[in-house]
């Protein structure tokens, strides 16, 4: 008898190991015994009686407290349950922090918080929402549709899959755990998209800090780089810097220990930091303005490029990235071969959008809405650590307002933190925006991206 008990206890232990392997890999406050047991009360209980019901703390079996509630929205109430955590907050007399107090809090955002919604009348279910990010804009969420249960992956706004059938009863994931989830949609919802490793970032930040560093010895002048000698001159006509004299004549103003440039300059600046300490020298602006697209001459483009550069940033972040690229590889490379745009196309729509996915789409020779460009950052980032981005903005021309010209460009550093937070600098004309920012301001523009290995090695020349 007592090697039959031992043979099933050896049974029972393997055949959870990989359900707590899997748990664990996640590292997801669980809830599922502790909403196994609320169904009637909080679940599918009267939205009458949910309305003067008070909170409530439960425990589970690894000792993590959450808190249970209800809380009305525009259409429909929410059944959260979610995870304890804890935050200081100062405590302050006459003006001054005397002291602080750890506070137990229950976000419902949090990782590991699990939200039930109900239509606000009938009660009847809607949907499921599972935060398991450290980021709140990510998360699954289920929804019951035409007697099948359905998921989203949500990535900052845009789906990173919508509607994939789940082969299971809707209100089983009342009682299900998230290492369920996992295990019922490994291959069906692209997990590999929100997968969030630290550790991989050092790069980014490095280079984001030194950057960051030297903002205050930029003084931004329009059309103005440093070329390989490190002599000042203008892009667009590959002349010296000069300003008019007191009598109206062109002088190279001295060297103060400042650093000169403008927009396109600023990231040249940056990519020379990575070519110089590996070729000795930094990149000629000879060829870095060369033409990357090409116009009908019979076409509209093609006749107001005649007279103006249409696709200046462009050209120059796409040659910028494809001679990093060459200088790494000891041999020269022009952008359409080195896989420097970067084309993917990972969204299906927007969850508060219901215009055409392509809305969210590459455009060729154009580059992505900036709606979708946090997302976009956000998957780059976890599929490709260690990358930062050359980005050209199509933007309204200022001198001919119903054209749309490459006339902006910034360099975009996205990374996670060390609590798997996504963050993301963004570098430009001299100084950092922050990213939000940036996306507001272009919200009618295009973003075209080109991908460049960040380094350790980054000696910028000042």
């Amino acid at each position: 008898m007592l090697k039959k008990l031992a043979a099933y206890a050896f049974i029972s232990v393997f055949a959870v190991l990989p359900f707590f392997a899997e748990y664990n890999r996640a590292g997801i406050p669980d809830s599922a015994e502790i909403r196994s047991g609320i169904t009637d009360a909080w679940l599918e209980a009267p939205v009458s009686s949910l309305k003067s019901k008070p909170s409530e703390l439960k425990e589970n079996s690894a000792g993590t407290v959450f808190q249970i509630r209800m809380e009305e929205r525009m259409d429909s109430i929410a059944v959260i349950v979610a995870p304890r955590s804890f935050i200081d907050v100062d405590i302050v007399e006459d003006g001054k922090v005397s002291d602080s107090v750890r506070a137990a809090v229950y976000p419902e955002c949090s990782p590991g918080s699990w939200v039930l919604y109900r239509n606000k009348k009938n009660g009847e279910p809607q949907k499921i929402r599972w935060y398991f990010n450290t980021d709140s804009d990510v998360y699954v969420q289920f929804e019951e549709s035409q007697n099948r249960t359905v998921a989203q992956l949500v990535v900052c706004g845009l789906y990173a899959a919508h509607s994939v059938p789940v082969g299971i009863a809707f209100t089983r994931l009342y009682s299900a755990s998230f290492a369920d989830v996992l295990r019922w949609t490994k291959t069906s919802l692209p997990w590999e998209k929100v997968s969030v490793v630290t550790g991989q970032y050092h790069e980014i930040i490095q280079m984001a800090q030194v950057i960051r560093e030297n903002i205050p010895l930029f003084d931004y002048t329009e059309d103005v780089c440093y070329d390989s000698d490190g002599t000042r001159k203008f892009i667009t006509t590959g002349k010296k810097y000069t300003v008019p004299d007191k009598d109206g004549n062109p002088v190279e103003p001295p060297e103060n220990g400042r650093i000169t440039v403008g927009g396109a300059g600023f990231l040249k600046w940056i990519a020379d930091g990575i070519v110089k300490p590996l070729s000795g020298s930094a990149l000629k602006l000879e060829g870095l303005a060369a033409p990357t697209v090409l116009f009908s001459e019979l076409g509209k483009n093609g006749v107001i490029s005649q007279e103006w550069n249409l696709t200046l940033a462009l050209d120059w972040t796409r040659n910028l990235a494809s001679q990093i690229y060459s200088v790494r590889a000891g041999k020269d490379y022009v952008f359409s071969e080195c896989g420097v745009d970067v084309e993917e196309n990972f969204f299906s729509g927007a969850v508060d959008d219901s215009a055409s996915a392509k809305r969210y789409h590459y455009v060729p020779d154009s580059g992505y809405p900036p709606q979708s460009l946090k997302a976009l950052l956000y998957v780059l980032s976890v599929r490709d650590p260690g990358w930062f981005y050359l980005a050209a903005i199509r933007q309204q021309s200022s001198i001919k307002p119903d054209e749309l010209v490459f006339n902006g460009c910034a360099a975009l550093f996205p990374y996670f933190d060390d609590a798997g937070k996504f963050k993301c600098a963004v570098f430009m004309n001299g100084g950092e925006v922050p990213l939000e920012k940036f996306i507001s301001d272009n919200s009618s523009s295009f973003i075209h991206l080109e991908r460049v290995r960040a380094t350790d090695y980054f000696f910028p020349v000042n």
